[in-house]
């Protein structure tokens, strides 16, 4: 019997072809992955440039505004300052001091290199309906809110008291003021009636939101009411310079000075003039 062929062991070309292709489709994989990992990276990196410079751009934006917010907060107090109606505040203007919170001359203004306490007459107010004079009672109207307790200031052109509210009653068209003493000065109707208003602004200690803010923020104090309130961050310092009239050794202005975050390294300076007579 004849032997039959053997058949060939040998892989079809074909199959060559295959197995060489997928080898050097594994190193074309290779190559493209670490590409893709160059490119990544090189994109993660610019993204991260980018969200910094951002950030830094909406902190500097939000610098400006503090700076002024902060800037316009303490020239209008300092402005306010001495206010007591359609008077003038003078060293011999008649005023009577009868509260345990004291207003005057001297006082109306007081400044340190890095704080800033000011008193004046709040601006709202109401009107005096029947002229008082020895009295222990004030009639008003209801131009503004008053609780027991409370300093007030009336003020005419002529002379202002400084009181404390013993109690009020509430009617419709009115309010009736009960004193603890009389005022020393008579006054006629339509005097102005007001609360005082002592306040003191200075830098404190805050948490710190951000890297790019310090760690303070310049706030309000109520001297009266012993409250505060936090008016604006990101400040890092405030520096107050009086402007002495040698002559009538009178502040006839303040320069304000502020010092924001170090990264930034920026200051804003603004002058307040102050109109202020003997």
């Amino acid at each position: 019997m004849q032997d039959q062929p053997s058949k060939s062991t040998r892989l079809p070309s074909s199959f060559t072809k295959i197995i060489a292709t997928a080898g050097f489709t594994l190193i074309e994989t290779m190559v493209a992955l670490t590409v893709s990992l160059l490119i990544y990276s090189i994109l993660m990196e610019i993204y991260v440039h980018t969200l910094k410079s951002y950030r830094l751009q909406i902190a500097y934006h939000q610098l400006q505004i503090n700076a002024e917010q902060a800037v316009s907060i303490l020239m209008s107090a300092i402005k306010k300052s001495g206010y007591i109606g359609c008077a003038k505040l003078t060293k011999n203007f008649p005023l009577a001091n009868q509260a345990s919170s004291t207003f005057n001359f001297e006082n109306q203004l007081v400044l340190t290199p890095h704080s800033l306490t000011v008193s004046y007459m709040q601006h709202k107010t109401a009107t005096l309906i029947h002229g008082v004079e020895g009295g222990k009672t004030l009639t008003i109207d209801h131009g503004i809110s008053i609780k027991p307790r409370d300093i007030l200031i009336i003020s005419d052109c002529e002379s202002a008291n400084i009181f404390t509210v013993k109690n009020v009653s509430k009617f419709k068209f009115k309010q009736i003021i009960y004193l603890n003493t009389p005022l020393i000065y008579p006054f006629k109707a339509g005097a102005q009636i007001s609360h005082l208003v002592k306040e003191r602004y200075l830098l404190k200690k805050v948490s710190a939101p951000n890297q790019y803010q310090r760690k303070f923020a310049l706030f309000r104090e109520n001297l009266i009411h012993k409250r505060q309130h936090e008016l604006v961050g990101g400040i890092d310092q405030i520096d107050f310079d009086p402007d002495l009239n040698l002559k009538t050794q009178l502040i006839q202005g303040v320069m304000i000075e502020l010092t924001f975050s170090e990264f930034f390294k920026k200051k804003v300076k603004r002058y307040v003039a102050i109109d202020r007579v003997l």
